[in-house]
């Protein structure tokens, strides 16, 4: 598959395959990416793998600042899950958009454990079937990233954040959880520092509970934040 990858990347301008996701890293600031997730299974004569693609966005500076925040380095800033926005694709197949597989062979059946034939799923390709498949992912990542996320500037793809689409099913839920959090740091990077302390409040109404231990941690390293903000005009 990672052969497969690198000769589908070959095909799109300044995008390669690197650690098991499509790059973009043209953009001083950002890495764009879209991520074919795959979940590779082995073990028996027709090895294959899973896959439930999505766009990730990675901003250095939010990145950074999470991390000194917190300790731990997140590997994106934002994402879009593929089959959360099944219904903005166009080029990736239908079959595949809420959870994929790509195995070996194509065969004419399946074997259950009871020893029972079943017809081969819908939602699983043979390899021999995975190119045109992987670069509709591509194409549609790269899509998805081009419309939703606002690349002009990096000011402007923070102060646009979280990206604003309508799901498959239910609500837009880019300000939950952990998601939120991110959202909060990187309003911070643009001098924003009440923003948490009102994603934090009452007032601002989530679909889940808020992740508040988090945001309690980047309330009380305002102070600081603050002053470098005041002193250099930036936070990192």
């Amino acid at each position: 598959m990672n052969a497969l990858c690198n000769e589908v990347a070959a095909e799109f301008a300044n995008w390669s395959f690197v650690s098991e996701k499509f790059k973009n890293r043209t953009l001083k600031h950002t890495d764009l990416m879209v991520s074919p997730c795959f979940t590779f299974q082995g073990g028996s004569d027709n090895p294959g793998c899973s896959m439930q693609p999505a766009v990730e966005v990675a901003h250095k500076r939010t990145i950074k600042l999470y991390q000194e925040i917190f300790g731990v380095k997140p590997s994106r800033t934002s994402f879009m899950r593929f089959q959360t926005v099944r219904n903005l694709l166009h080029e990736y197949p239908e079959n595949l958009r809420f959870q994929g597989h790509v195995w070996l062979r194509r065969r004419p059946f399946v074997v259950t454990g009871i020893d029972k034939q079943e017809p081969w799923p819908k939602t699983w390709i043979g390899f021999d079937e995975a190119k045109p498949a992987i670069k509709g992912m591509l194409a549609d990542g790269i899509t998805l990233i081009e419309k939703y996320y606002d690349l002009s500037s990096e000011e402007n793809l923070l102060r646009n954040l979280p990206p604003k689409y309508v799901p498959a099913v239910g609500e837009n839920e880019e300000m939950e959880g952990g998601l939120g959090v991110m959202v909060c740091v990187a309003r911070i990077l643009l001098g924003d520092f009440d923003f948490v302390e009102h994603y934090r409040s009452d007032d601002y109404k989530t679909l889940r509970p808020k992740r508040i231990n988090e945001l309690d941690i980047i309330i009380a390293a305002l102070p600081e934040l603050k002053r470098r903000f005041a002193e250099t005009g930036k936070v990192v």
